[in-house]
Formats: structure tokens, C-alpha cells, sequence
């Protein structure tokens, strides 16, 4: 909530960077994807939640041009009025849900991590423009590691602060 609410003095104290996106990491059922969708409602925060198996599916039907959509393209545009010059400069923010469960994507005999790759999109964009992206996984550090490599979790650690949930949550789903 301090991060929403952007409660710097909060934020300072809970050692979260509000210049970064949020990770959220827990069991199955305990409420990651709800706190997302209640905080951005509550707080009136404009970002798109959207299932990381979602976009492995528009991986496998439309190719690379899915991958953009949510990486380098996540930019609202900005027509001038006349002429055919537009502008990419409204950042989208995403949350992307679910990370972990979606299945790797083949278009046309082409093999992709689509996650992963969106992820490193992403994190070019937060270096160069500051784009944030939130998610929420299942997965712990270890098997995060084990899908993704090295590589993506040591951007993830520059781009998102880690909100873990104690492993001992029940599932809340009835």
C-alpha cells in the first residue's frame, strides 16, 4: 500500500523503491493477483494485468510481434494532429500474471522462452525510459532461476522489489 499510495517516507522504511516495479512471490491461492487488481482499482494506478500463458498464446499465433507488444512497443501513441509522425511516449505499464505457469511458445518451428524474452525487452526499456512492470509468480527463487537463468533474475532484481508471502499461506480460493 505504501508503494501505491506512494508514501515515500513509507517506502524508505519498508526499503521498496518506488521507482521500481513490484514482484510478488507466493503460494498458490494466497492472493498476489487480487492485491494487484484491488490496489490498482483502490489507488486508481492505470496499468494492464495480463496472463503470461496469454501472451504465450499470441506468441504462437502472431510471432514476434506479440513480444514487442509488451516489450520495446508498451508505449501509448501520440499522433501530432497532422502528417504520419506519432510518437511511443506514454509508458504501458503491465503486471505480468502467473509467471511461471505458461508453456514455451513455438511459431513456425521457432522455439521461444516468451516470458523470458518479454522480460529482457522490458528491462531495456526500465534502463532507458524507466518502464516499470509488475508480476506475480508461484515459483521461488530456485525454480525462478531454473526457468529463466541467471541472467533474467539478476534484471528482475534491478527492476521489481520482491514482496514474498510465507510459504505457510493457505490457498484462499473456495
Amino acid at each position: 500500500m505504501a508503494y501505491f499510495s506512494e508514501s515515500y517516507s513509507s517506502c524508505q522504511t519498508l526499503d521498496v523503491d518506488p521507482k521500481k516495479g513490484l514482484m510478488l512471490m507466493g503460494a498458490v491461492g494466497c492472493g498476489k493477483t487480487t492485491i494487484m487488481k484491488l490496489c490498482r482499482d483502490f489507488f486508481n494506478k492505470p496499468f494492464r494485468i495480463v496472463a503470461s500463458r496469454k501472451i504465450s498464446q499470441q506468441f504462437a499465433q502472431e510471432g514476434y510481434p506479440a513480444l514487442f507488444r509488451y516489450g520495446s512497443q508498451s508505449y501509448r501513441i501520440k499522433h501530432l494532429g497532422y502528417g504520419p509522425i506519432v510518437f511511443y511516449d506514454q509508458p504501458i505499464t503491465y503486471c505480468l500474471d502467473d509467471v511461471g505457469v505458461e508453456p514455451f511458445a513455438k511459431h513456425f518451428g521457432n522455439d521461444c522462452n516468451v516470458i523470458s524474452e518479454v522480460l529482457l525487452e522490458r528491462y531495456e526499456e526500465f534502463v532507458s525510459r524507466g518502464l516499470i512492470t509488475h508480476l506475480t509468480t508461484n515459483l521461488d527463487a530456485q525454480a525462478f532461476t531454473q526457468r529463466y537463468h541467471q541472467r533474467v533474475r539478476s534484471r528482475l532484481r534491478e527492476m521489481c522489489n520482491l514482496i514474498a508471502f510465507p510459504t505457510e499461506i493457505p490457498d484462499r480460493r473456495k
